[in-house]
């Protein structure tokens, strides 16, 4: 583990350094939290390309601690979350239709039409 990092609604709010040995670490320290939405762990390595992790690098990440109540959100985090949503979806269309080079695909374009409607509202 190189660093470990404290993300609240996707931005990290804290970086502190990873380990030199093999182990287990404590940290401490306080944050100020939102009013709504989560926080979480995020735990980065080095270069990895060897069984198990068979990756550019090492990456872990835990599941979401919600803040007041689960699924909470603060308007600009939604926001945030969104357009990132919306670019994924819009590149992800564009590898789908590169794959099937040019074969009508309407299914598949429909439930994308619709993830992107709905992630722009």
């Amino acid at each position: 583990v190189d660093s470990v990092q404290i993300v609240v609604n996707g931005s990290v709010v804290a970086t502190k350094p990873g380990m030199t040995t093999p182990g287990s670490t404590h940290y401490e320290g306080r944050i100020k939290l939102p009013a709504g939405g989560w926080v979480a762990a995020r735990a980065l390595g080095g270069k990895t390309t060897t069984w198990p992790a068979m990756d550019s690098y090492a990456f872990g990440h835990t599941a979401p601690i919600w803040i007041g109540e689960k699924g909470s959100t603060m308007p600009a985090a939604k926001q945030a979350a969104a357009a990132d949503l919306k670019r994924a979806l819009e590149v992800a269309l564009g590898r789908l239709r590169t794959a099937y080079q040019g074969t009508p695909i309407p299914n598949l374009e429909g439930q994308f039409a619709r993830a992107l409607e709905r992630v722009s509202r």
